[in-house]
């Protein structure tokens, strides 16, 4: 922050303030309150109304050190009954209104040049007068007045010191049945050279007691009046506020601004709940929190990165079919000139005080140069049914949820970002009027350029959500990325099912450069007994002129599975993955691997530890199969550049054992998407096929190459079954005619097999 604009901005204000008084301001200021209705002569006179409460209004300019200005409304005098009161009214006699309550509006200014300056305003609007009885009407009285309107402004500034600004305004009360009074707070606290702090309040009023009439009426009542807080702090020093609001329709806003360090902390509470925090400074803490029928809550900082942000915004819905809605942003030195690389946080929760049945959404936008911690979690409702007869009875489904939550660092930062939704329960054990539940949808992307990046999305739904498009369009979608060497990133979606006719469908993305690698998983959960689902992740890795991608899909019925992919380019090699006894596929690749690293895997395999190759890559492949399926395919994709006069070669080997006839494998290899190899194995010709197999894929032109090796596998007869396997991949000049007879001894009879494509 610039303090030459602020110097410019107040000096006009500044010395007006400096010929104002020098003693101290303490000022308090009442409205009359207004005269009770007088009652009739007869018993036919209607009620007189009351008289209203008189406003109260009031301006102070100030250069003192210390002021404060008070301010109360009048009183609403009470409506007569009607008649006199010595006998029964006649029929049809209306009473007295209630008069309103007086308005309360004050504005205390408060400034030197030099030194301290504290300013400080409370007003309070006058209550309503309550009406008169009326004789034989079932509303019981006449027409309350409203409470009175409470408005404050308070404006503390200095050129050099600290400045404190209060301000509290409180709506009057409203008389029987009727509203009260609007709150109106704002604070300006203003501290070139020094320390500024805020504290505003505004509350409307309280709405009259409700009357209850006889007979078959409903209730009636009035409405809390609105209330808006506003509070800027400006300060060179550390700065902080409070903006508080609580009514029918309730707005908070805070801005605090500085060259130091800020905080702040916004709270709304009403019907509509609206509550805005926004820190600028060299680091900052701070939570925003709305709570209501419809609550919005946002928080944002804005900061050069030389000190930590740690922000929380909270919505929370405390009625039913309400919404809310929680959003956090944060930019430390990402979108600006910055100034250190310090870490930042934030968290956003969507979610419900009671039942309450509409959308929840947390959003959480985290921007930096340095760690990254950030998390966004919404929540639903659980379903309501109630049933006590034909009108008195309701039905609420659950509560939709979606959780957005994403983190990019510009430096070597770690990043950890993960999003969360759960939708709300339905009621489906009452069978004879069951509840629909709420879905649910998470999204999470985190980037670093060179560290370690973890990312998670999960979902728990438990409405009946049907697949039309496979992998269209994933409801749990987890993406991680590091954009330079030695980063590390691993992404992971998870969707859970709990609906009996619901679907899960979930894509996790991951992509790293050079030997860090990076891990994308994603997992379906069918926890409901429903459909099964879609599940699809990819892995991508660069480095030394060679791009890896290994990607996977399943689609099964009625049934969990999961989805792995892991690539690196100059790490070390992957494990055969292990996945019996699941519904899984699984593919990792590493390439440029070590010359060292490929003879230990070549130990028991002759024929290709003879092979005149230099080997690029080093994969694996694996399935399991326990129930039903529809897709079950993994792929991997090389995109790297061969010279003139080269072959490329793969090489089979290091399945675990025999392969049985219960599953079968769709193998093939195409460059440019042109097939140059494909073969439908199973059985015996399967195992053949994995044992120490060498398979020359022909010769190749100079320049880029973009190979594609692909798997789908398929069980017979749906028995659970479970297979894997690796490959190496390399070039070779023409090859000599020994290393031709090596192939040909190691294909044997498989070269008709391969050739063969599935019918």
């Amino acid at each position: 922050m610039k303090t030459s604009h602020l110097n410019v901005a107040l000096t006009p204000l500044l010395l007006a303030m400096a010929v104002g008084q020098a003693y101290a301001v303490d000022i308090t200021r009442s409205g009359a309150n207004g005269a009770p209705g007088v009652r009739g002569t007869t018993d036919d006179a209607p009620g007189n109304p009351g008289g209203a409460g008189s406003a109260v209004r009031h301006r102070v300019a100030t250069s003192d050190a210390s002021s404060r200005l008070t301010l109360n409304g009048g009183h609403g005098g009470y409506g007569s009954a009607a008649g006199t009161g010595q006998a029964a009214p006649v029929e049809g006699t209306p009473g007295g209104a209630g008069g309103a309550g007086g308005e309360a509006r004050g504005r205390l200014s408060a400034g030197r040049v030099t030194g301290n300056v504290a300013a400080e305003v409370n007003v309070r609007g006058g209550n309503g007068g309550n009406g008169g009885s009326a004789c034989c009407n079932p509303w019981g009285t006449a027409p309350s007045g409203a409470g009175g309107a409470a408005a404050g402004t308070a404006t503390a500034a200095t050129g050099n010191g600290n400045t404190r600004v209060q301000v509290r305004a409180t709506g009057g009360t409203g008389g029987e049945v009727a509203d009260g009074g609007a709150a109106f707070a704002r604070g300006t606290s203003v501290a070139i050279n020094g320390v500024a702090t805020g504290d505003v309040l505004a509350v409307g009023g309280n709405a009259g007691a409700p009357y209850d009439p006889p007979g078959p009426w409903s209730l009636v009542h009035g409405s809390q009046g609105d209330a808006t807080a506003d509070l800027t702090v400006l300060g060179s020093g550390a700065a902080s506020g409070r903006s508080a609001a609580a009514g029918r329709v309730a707005t908070a806003n805070l801005s605090v601004s500085s060259s130091g360090l800020v905080s702040g902390w916004s709270d709304a509470s009403g019907r509509d709940a609206t509550a805005t925090l926004a820190l600028r400074g060299a680091g900052g803490t701070g939570t925003s929190n709305a709570t209501g029928l419809h609550a919005t809550s946002s928080a944002r900082a804005y900061t050069g990165g030389s000190a930590v942000v740690d922000l929380t915004a909270l919505a929370q819905v405390d009625t039913f079919y309400g919404g809310a809605s929680a959003d956090v942003h944060v930019d430390s030195g990402y979108g600006m000139a910055a100034t250190g690389s310090a870490a930042i946080s934030g968290r956003a929760l969507a979610g419900n005080v009671e039942n309450a049945h509409g959308l929840n959404t947390a959003r959480v936008t985290l921007l930096g140069t340095g760690t990254i911690v950030g998390a966004s979690q919404a929540r639903g409702a659980d379903s309501i049914f109630t049933y006590e007869g034909s009108y008195t009875g309701y039905q609420l489904g659950g509560g939709e949820a979606q959780s957005f939550a994403s983190g990019i660092t510009r430096g070597s930062g770690d990043v950890t970002i993960t999003a969360l939704a759960l939708g709300g329960k339905s009621m489906i054990s009452d069978t004879t009027y069951p509840t629909k539940g709420g879905n649910a949808s998470a999204v999470a992307t985190g980037q670093s350029d060179s560290g370690r990046v973890t990312v998670t999305a999960e979902a728990h739904s438990y409405g009946g959500t049907q697949i039309n498009s496979p992998f269209d369009s994933p409801q749990v979608h987890a993406s991680a990325r590091t954009t330079a060497g030695g980063g590390t990133s691993r992404a992971e979606a998870r969707h859970a099912s709990y609906d009996l006719y619901g679907e899960y469908s979930a894509l996790a993305e991951a992509s790293s450069v050079g030997s860090g690698g990076a891990t994308a998983v994603a997992t379906g959960i069918n926890a409901g007994g429903g459909y099964g689902g879609t599940l699809e992740s990819r892995a991508t890795s660069g480095g030394g002129g060679m791009t890896i991608t290994t990607s996977g899909r399943t689609w099964l019925l009625g049934a969990d599975s999961e989805v792995t992919n892991a690539a690196n380019v100059g790490g070390a090699l992957y494990a055969l993955p292990n996945v019996a006894g699941t519904n899984a596929v699984v593919s990792v690749a590493t390439g440029l691997p070590s010359g060292a690293d490929v003879a230990a895997l070549l130990n028991d395999s002759p024929v290709l530890a003879a092979a005149d190759a230099r080997w690029i890559a080093a994969g694996a492949m694996a399935y399991s199969n326990v129930s039903q399926s529809l897709v079950l395919q993994s792929e991997v994709r090389y995109t790297f550049a061969t010279g003139g006069g080269q072959h490329l070669l793969l090489g089979l080997f290091g399945a675990p054992g025999i392969a049985s006839d219960d599953f079968s494998l769709d193998l093939s290899v195409s460059n440019d998407g042109v097939p140059v190899w494909t073969g439908f194995f199973s059985g015996s010709a399967l195992t053949a096929l994995m044992t120490d197999r060498l398979i020359d894929l022909g010769g190749f032109g100079a320049g880029m190459q973009n190979l594609s090796i692909a798997a789908s596998w398929s069980a017979t007869n749906q028995v659970a079954s479970d297979y894997g396997f690796r490959y190496l991949l390399g070039v070779s000049p023409v090859p000599e005619p020994s290393t031709w007879l090596a192939m040909l001894l190691g294909l044997g009879t498989l070269v008709m097999v391969a050739r063969r494509r599935r019918v």
